[in-house]
């Protein structure tokens, strides 16, 4: 065990281990949804929208 802490892989195993809490945390993106003006009408109306980009 306490090869482990001298030698090069304890940092390794602490670098994957960051690495994968960051993916775990980066894949909740928002979902981004083209519409047509006519169902966002209807979204809007329906309180469906919670924020709206234009480009």
């Amino acid at each position: 065990m306490t090869r482990l802490f001298r030698g090069s892989s304890f940092y390794i195993l602490i670098f994957i281990i960051i690495v994968a809490i960051v993916q775990m945390y980066g894949a909740n993106t928002k979902e981004i949804e083209k519409l047509e003006y006519s169902q966002l009408i209807i979204m809007l109306e329906q309180e469906r929208v919670k924020s709206l980009v234009k480009e």
